[in-house]
């Protein structure tokens, strides 16, 4: 007898709570020789789903198991199917016997998911119902300039951003309804905004129930709206020379290097000079360096010190070819020449090896006469060179 399909009492009996149903299908057993059935292997008798229901929102992917009973069934098949593919639908694996299936929602709505086996036609059932996420609710929206200037010609584009209840936020300005007011200043579109005539405008961004205005003048030049020096502080050294960079930043929201095309002076050419941007100290002090461009001034001050007093800072002994030396070994008779380097705070050297002072030690072992060390007799005598309060020192070691 074939075997008897899920019909709409099963869908009932879901309903109802009964999740797994069984048909049983009965088949003709064959007979041997003498009259006997012959057994083929452990039948099913039932199934049962992981889940008896599934709840996902549009487009989540949830899975469900089938089990088989009993465990040691020879047939593990098992047919899969929903009620409405186009609420949710299964997804197979590459598995013989698919006992694991994916569930992808698809739209709004209930479907049922049904696994049946191919032995007996056992049926386990469960609900997919699958919603829509909830609709973000606008709080606000937002552009990207508080105000605008534009020369007659020039355009400017604008950015409108929607900020929701949960802090998100999307650029909807390809989304938003855009009105200029009067046309005769100012055009937009799609954010897009055009300077026509000279005047005032206004332009309105719109969506989802909110709007935002934005103010829009058009000149027929531009108007300086600050004059600013890169550096309002600068420190220098008598001789030093440092640039200064000038920035003009415009109503329209521009901005231009006008170093060159500015006027600068120097409070007091006396300790300063300045030209371009260029200040060279002359002398200590604390003068003022002045920029004057489009009827504005910048102010850099300026802190002129006295070239640092060059300082001693050690002393140091060195061979021949300038390596440091701290011991010397010779044989008897041998000799070896020695300089000594002056070293200053600001990395310069002098070589003082005629202006420094000496002491030996054991004159008996080493003599030391015009930067040149000759060995006596084994043994160590240590060599000092001194030179200005300070010291150093070389030990001779003399070998037979």
């Amino acid at each position: 007898m074939k075997a008897i399909k899920m019909t709409f009492l099963a869908i009932l009996l879901v309903a109802l709570g009964f999740t797994q149903i069984g048909f049983a299908q009965t088949s003709a057993a064959g007979e041997d020789g003498t009259g006997q059935q012959q057994e083929v292997g452990t039948p099913v008798t039932g199934i049962s789903l992981s889940k008896s229901g599934l709840t996902l929102n549009v487009g989540d992917v949830g899975s469900l198991t089938a089990t088989i009973t009993p465990a040691d069934a020879v047939n593990q098949a098992v047919k899969w199917a929903s009620t409405d593919e186009s609420i949710a639908s299964v997804v197979t694996s590459d598995q013989s016997d698919n006992l694991t299936v994916s569930v992808k929602a698809k739209a709004a709505g209930e479907a049922f998911i049904t696994a049946t086996t191919v032995d007996g036609a056992y049926t386990a059932i469960s609900v997919v119902k699958v919603t829509s996420p909830a609709e973000k609710r606008l709080d606000k929206l937002s552009l990207n300039e508080k105000s605008m200037t534009l020369l007659a010609g020039d355009s400017k584009q604008l950015k409108l951003t929607a900020e929701y209840k949960d802090r998100s936020k999307e650029d909807v300005t390809a989304k938003a309804e855009w009105v200029a007011i009067p046309k005769a200043v100012v055009e937009v579109n799609n954010g897009q905004v055009t300077a026509k005539g000279q005047g005032q405008a206004w332009i309105i961004a719109s969506y989802g129930g909110e709007f935002v205005k934005l103010e829009v003048k058009v000149v027929a030049e531009r108007e300086l709206k600050k004059l600013v020096a890169k550096q309002d502080r600068v420190k220098l050294a008598v001789g030093e020379t440092k640039a200064v960079q000038l920035t003009a930043t415009y109503t329209d929201g521009t901005t231009e290097d006008v170093t060159a095309k500015a006027d600068w002076k120097s409070s007091d050419d006396t300790r300063l000079q300045v030209k371009a941007g260029q200040l060279t100290a002359i002398a200590a002090g604390n003068p003022l360096a002045l920029a004057s461009y489009g009827g504005q001034t910048a102010f850099i001050r300026v802190e002129i010190k006295a070239e640092a007093e060059k300082q001693l800072s050690k002393i140091e002994i060195r061979d021949e070819s300038g390596k440091r030396k701290t011991k010397v070994e010779l044989k008897s008779g041998q000799t070896a020449t020695i300089k000594v380097v002056a070293i200053y705070n600001d990395k310069t050297e002098t070589d003082i090896t005629q202006d420094a002072t000496y002491t030996n030690s054991k004159k008996t072992i080493a003599d030391f006469a015009n930067a040149t060390i000759t060995a006596k007799e084994k043994g160590v005598t240590t060599i000092t060179a001194s030179y200005s309060g300070k010291r150093a020192q070389v030990t001779v070691q003399v070998k037979k």
